[in-house]
C-alpha cells in the first residue's frame, strides 16, 4: 500500500500489528531514518563495484603503459651505452696496437746499436788493444785506496721514472732522508719481495717533502703520482689503462711493478673504478693529485 499526501505519493509504507504505518524509502538519503528498499541497496553496490572495477582497469592501463614506456628507456639507454663503450675498446686496442708497433722499433735500434759495440769489440780484440786504458790504473797499480764515505751498502739510490719529472737540484739525500722540494705529486717506495711498498710524505714548513726510508732500503723509486705508463704526464692513456687492468680479463693487461705503483693513487691492493674515474678528471681538467 502506498502513502500519499495532497494526491502525491510520498513513499509505500507497512503496517505493523496495531501500531501506525511505516514508511518505506525508494532512494537514499542521509536524513531519512526510514528502512530503505533491497532493491535500492543493491543497485548502489552494483554500481560501487562497477565504478569500482572501471577504476581499477583505468590504472592497470595507465601501469602497463608506463611500464612499456620505462622499458623501452632502459632499452635504449643500454643501446646507447654498449655504444660508446665499444667505441672506447675500439679506441684503447688501437691505442695498444699503434704503442706495441712503437716499442718494437725502438726495440729494434737498441738491438741494432747493440750489434755495433759488438762489431767494435771484436775489432779492439784483433788489434789487441789494451783493456786496462779503460779501466782505474791507478787503482789497479797502487791498489784501492780507503774512502772516508759511508759504507756503498748503506748508500740511498734515488731512481726517478721518468728522469724528466725531476730535476738534478729539485731533490737531495741526507742519510736515509729524502727530501724533494719539486711541487710535482709524487710517490716514493722501494721494492720488497714482489711488491712495491709507499713511503709517506711528510710536509715541511718550506713546502718541501721528505720521506724517510727504512734501514736496509738501499735503491728507492720516484714516480709521478697517477702516471700509470710512466711517461712524465697525467693523461688519459693512463686513465685507460687503469680502466683495462681493473676490467680485462686477459693478465697481460694487469698493471705491474713500477706501473701498479704510480697508477694505485690510494695505495689499496688493488686499482679501482674511483682510482681510473679520478684520474680521468684530473687529466681532463688539469687538477692536480694530493700528495
Amino acid at each position: 500500500m502506498g502513502l500519499y499526501l495532497d494526491g502525491k505519493r510520498m513513499a509505500p509504507v507497512i503496517g505493523v500489528g496495531n501500531g501506525g504505518p511505516i514508511a518505506i524509502d525508494d532512494e537514499l538519503s542521509r536524513e531519512s531514518e526510514n528502512p530503505v528498499q533491497n532493491k535500492v541497496i543493491t543497485e548502489r553496490i552494483d554500481n560501487l563495484e562497477e565504478s569500482i572495477y572501471n577504476e581499477m582497469e583505468m590504472m592497470g592501463s595507465e601501469f602497463d603503459g608506463n611500464l612499456a614506456d620505462l622499458t623501452e628507456y632502459v632499452n635504449n639507454r643500454f643501446e646507447v651505452m654498449g655504444s660508446e663503450f665499444d667505441g672506447e675498446i675500439a679506441d684503447l686496442t688501437n691505442y695498444v696496437d699503434n704503442r706495441f708497433e712503437s716499442l718494437g722499433s725502438e726495440l729494434d735500434e737498441q738491438f741494432d746499436e747493440i750489434d755495433q759495440r759488438l762489431v767494435k769489440l771484436d775489432w779492439d780484440k784483433v788489434n789487441k788493444l789494451d783493456f786496462l786504458t779503460a779501466l782505474d790504473v791507478h787503482t789497479l797499480w797502487y791498489g784501492e785506496e780507503e774512502s772516508s764515505e759511508e759504507d756503498p751498502e748503506s748508500k740511498l739510490n734515488v731512481h726517478i721514472v721518468p728522469t724528466s719529472i725531476i730535476g738534478e737540484n729539485e731533490y737531495k739525500v741526507e742519510g736515509r732522508v729524502l727530501t724533494i722540494y719539486s711541487q710535482v705529486i709524487c710517490k716514493v717506495g722501494y721494492e720488497d719481495v714482489d711488491d712495491m711498498v709507499a713511503i709517506g710524505a711528510i710536509t715541511n714548513p718550506d713546502g718541501s717533502h721528505s720521506f724517510e726510508v727504512p734501514e736496509g732500503i738501499n735503491d728507492v723509486y720516484v714516480v709521478l703520482k697517477g702516471d700509470a705508463n710512466l711517461d712524465g704526464v697525467i693523461t688519459m692513456e693512463d686513465a685507460d689503462l687503469m680502466l683495462t687492468s681493473v676490467h680485462s680479463e686477459n693478465p697481460e693487461d694487469d698493471l705491474k711493478g713500477l706501473n701498479f705503483f704510480a697508477a694505485n693513487i690510494n695505495n689499496n691492493e688493488t686499482i679501482t673504478d674511483s682510482d681510473a674515474i679520478l684520474i680521468s678528471i684530473i687529466a681532463s681538467r688539469n687538477n692536480e693529485i694530493k700528495w
